[in-house]
């Protein structure tokens, strides 16, 4: 990646400046992405994006595409299809919906902005694109969550993989932190170091309205678990962990969590709907 890394600096040069004027005249932000900073070569990992209003917009028109741009290396892709959730505003007449996104080439080859000019992806890099299957409501939105699962392949080293979202009017936005772009390493185990992955997290109700079931089908003596609200903040967090684990919700707000699940350095990270 070292013949990367100059045309990188030179991009987030340009973009810095073109994003953050951009995200200030948008509807929407992305608050947060989920990423690991560590990954393992020929294995697949999830992202998941927390989309937000901008203060004081709304959206008018209800019935939108969904549209994700992912720049990842060559040789990596993203499996379909990603899950998209919108959330609408509590005490407003909006109503919650799910879509999914998939592959699309004239996503990659249309969409205004995307692989051209400040988007143009670096030498050893692609954009995947993808729309919805159908238009989604995003009357009233609260917040969206994207969550898309990538596959590497067997390249080790360091990259840097960026998320745009965008909706029926083909708008780029841009993301509302560091330009859009994530560092991530994909590395081999080292020699002596045990592999301990968390196995299947199962958590139920779902929606939840009050008490929430989190069963873990393995974990180990350092587990913890995690309940972060849609911009990241631990709102409950348990250091005692076994096999089915209790939480009691009814003083949360409404609306989307996170459970986050770590076992020696391997997190986990799953959605939960409050609906009381």
């Amino acid at each position: 990646m070292k013949s990367n890394s100059t045309s990188f600096k030179t991009l987030k040069k340009i973009t810095i400046i073109f994003l953050l004027t951009l995200v200030m005249a948008s509807c929407y932000v992305i608050r947060v992405i989920y990423q690991p900073k560590t990954v393992e070569p020929n294995s697949t990992f999830d992202v998941t994006l927390v989309v937000e209003m901008q203060d004081g917009q709304t959206v008018n028109e209800p019935d939108k595409l969904a549209r994700i741009g992912i720049l990842i290396p060559d040789g990596w892709t993203v499996q379909e299809p990603i899950t998209a959730y919108k959330v609408a505003k509590e005490g407003t007449t909006g109503t919650n919906d799910e879509g999914t996104i998939r592959y699309s080439q004239a996503q990659v080859d249309g969409i205004e902005a995307l692989d051209e000019g400040a988007y143009a992806a670096p030498e050893g890099y692609h954009w995947w694109g993808g729309v919805s299957d159908a238009n989604m409501n995003f009357a009233e939105l609260d917040s969206a969550y994207l969550t898309a699962t990538i596959v590497t392949d067997d390249k080790v080293g360091d990259f840097q993989l960026r998320y745009v979202i965008g909706d029926g009017d083909s708008k780029i936005i841009g993301d509302n932190g560091d330009g859009g772009f994530y560092d991530i390493t994909v590395s081999n185990t080292p020699t002596g170091v045990k592999k301990d992955q968390i196995g299947k997290v199962k958590l139920y109700p779902n929606p939840v309205k009050d008490q929430l079931s989190v069963e873990l089908s393995d974990f180990s003596a350092d587990a913890t678990i995690q309940i972060l609200n849609s911009v990241g903040a631990t709102v409950m967090k348990s250091q005692s962990v076994s096999q089915i684990n209790q939480f009691d919700l009814s003083a949360l707000t409404n609306g989307m969590y996170f459970v986050v699940v770590e076992s020696n350095g391997n997190k986990k990270c799953e959605k939960i709907l409050l609906q009381k």
